[in-house]
């Protein structure tokens, strides 16, 4: 049966004899080559005994066999498990026990340990995946590009609706769970954000985001490939390393998350961006003032987009029309977007997930009786169809019956002066059910009182915090994103 996202790629690069994919100063590949390493990789896994449906753990890396191998086992049927490199024993030790991979590509300390030797007691999935095999044993398979020959063809065994990834969740609460993918929750979003982005072969992306991430690999690596356009990998982001590629290279867009931003922000040579076509922020809220910031320099602010690991991508402020700092845009092309009765974000569309691998429970949970996934978010839409993400649910506070959301407290902290960052959360009280407290990360010293005193004069009382800490850094995923379970755990318990 036809594969509608194979036989676009195959149609981009066939003829493209162009380099394509960079990978920092170690390797670069046209067209026809990168299709022929695809081709490689897929021929690899099938003898190797790969049959539809197995799983394939990858550690993640900006390198040639990581992304070959990648497109590779999907073209082949097999199911991808991205695995963060600079995760612990632990860490991979679960999502290997959870998702049962059948063979393990990587070269990393902690991933050759965990794979080596690995066996599975007997289990079945339950639900989502409950047709999928499950393997005795773990085989660590070891594949460098020995050459590029000419492409014959690429297996193509995947049918674009079966699973082709397992996405773990950052784990922010609880253990992570396995998001199941298809092919076209991927292809989906990629078609909506080109039309958004008006994305084309004419772009050049400076990528150096983590690729075990759905920001970097769903979005960076497998919508570039269906907009037939170029990549350079960066084998890790630095300022220097940003600015001296945008320089030397036709770079034309970059996408990073708001830490980088931030550090971009200050960085005299941020007037140097402005040849840039396209900035994305997302995988955390971009702060108003440094979207403004950026703005008054460049003329236009980051695009921010609105998307998680179950639903890829949901929606984005447009290229070609007002971007509004604070808002993540309006819903793409193939996804629906509305509001529950409480507040929280449905999604419903091509890109949004199976379901949770093995977990019939959360399943049922995640998904309304009419087939919304809950997104956990809470948020508005304006009159003009902008989302606002207002926080997520279980961040929400409720303190003497009215809803406190962290969002709008943290943004008028950082509104005051020597505030780098916020985090508000709720604690228990007597008095109120829930209190508002703030964390915050300085880089002058400030009067917690003063503080206080002026946000008096811009929030009503019930928002105010009761308490404000200094603390040195508030706790961060990877990704940058501030991990509010653990500020309740490490200060609140």
């Amino acid at each position: 049966m036809p594969n509608a996202f194979f036989e676009r790629i195959i149609e981009n690069y066939q003829n493209r004899n162009e380099v394509v994919l960079t990978f920092g100063e170690s390797a670069a590949f046209t067209g026809p080559e990168f299709l022929s390493l695809v081709s490689q990789s897929a021929e690899m896994l099938l003898e190797a005994g790969l049959n539809a449906g197995d799983r394939i753990a990858m550690e993640a890396g900006p390198n040639p066999t990581y992304i070959a191998s990648v497109i590779g086992a999907i073209a082949a049927g097999g199911i991808v498990v991205p695995i963060n490199p600079s995760a612990t024993h632990p860490e991979v030790d679960y999502v290997f026990g959870d998702a049962t991979p059948k063979f393990a590509i990587g070269n990393g300390e902690v991933f050759q340990s965990v794979a080596s030797g690995r066996s599975y007691a007997a289990k079945t999935y339950q639900g989502v995946g409950s047709d999928l095999a499950v393997p005795s044993n773990c085989t660590l398979l070891s594949f460098e590009i020995a050459g590029v020959s000419s492409i014959n063809s690429i297996e193509n065994l995947c049918e674009i609706d079966s699973p082709c990834l397992i996405g773990y969740t950052s784990g922010t609460t609880g253990k992570p769970k396995g998001a199941l993918l298809s092919l076209n929750n991927l292809y989906t979003s990629a078609k909506g954000l080109i039309k958004a982005w008006k994305w084309s072969n004419t772009d050049h992306l400076l990528h150096f985001l983590p690729l075990y991430h759905m920001h970097g690999l769903g979005v960076g690596v497998f919508a570039s490939l269906v907009a037939d356009s170029k990549i350079t990998f960066l084998e890790r982001f630095t300022e220097d390393l940003l600015f001296q590629s945008v320089e030397q290279k036709d770079i034309s867009m970059i996408f990073g998350v708001p830490t980088i931003y931030e550090r971009i922000a200050r960085d005299d040579r941020l007037p140097s961006l402005a040849k840039l076509r396209l900035m994305v922020s997302g995988s955390a809220p971009l702060p108003t003032d440094l979207f403004d910031r950026i703005k008054d320099t460049l003329s236009e602010g980051p695009v921010e987009r609105y998307g998680m690991t179950e639903t890829v991508m949901n929606t984005s402020n447009p290229f070609a029309g007002e971007r509004r700092a604070g808002k993540v845009g309006m819903a793409l092309e193939g996804v629906s977007v509305k509001i529950a009765p409480d507040g929280e974000v449905l999604i419903k569309g091509g890109n949004v997930m199976l379901g949770y691998l093995g977990r019939p429970a959360a399943n049922d949970e995640a998904f309304t009786s009419d087939g919304y996934f809950r997104t956990g978010d809470q948020g508005e839409v304006d009159e003009d169809g902008y989302l606002e993400i207002k926080g997520r649910k279980k961040d929400l506070i409720i303190s003497g019956g009215f809803n406190v959301y962290p969002k709008e407290v943290e943004a008028e902290i950082r509104a005051y002066r020597g505030i780098r960052e916020a985090a508000v959360v709720g604690r228990p009280s007597e008095l109120w059910g829930e209190e508002v407290v703030a964390f915050v990360e300085c880089s002058d010293s400030i009067d917690a009182v003063e503080l206080i005193d002026f946000l008096r004069t811009r929030l009503s009382s019930y928002k105010l915090p009761k308490e404000v800490f200094i603390v040195e850094t508030l706790p961060r995923n990877n990704l940058g994103k501030i991990l509010y379970s653990k500020i309740r755990e490490e200060y609140l318990n």
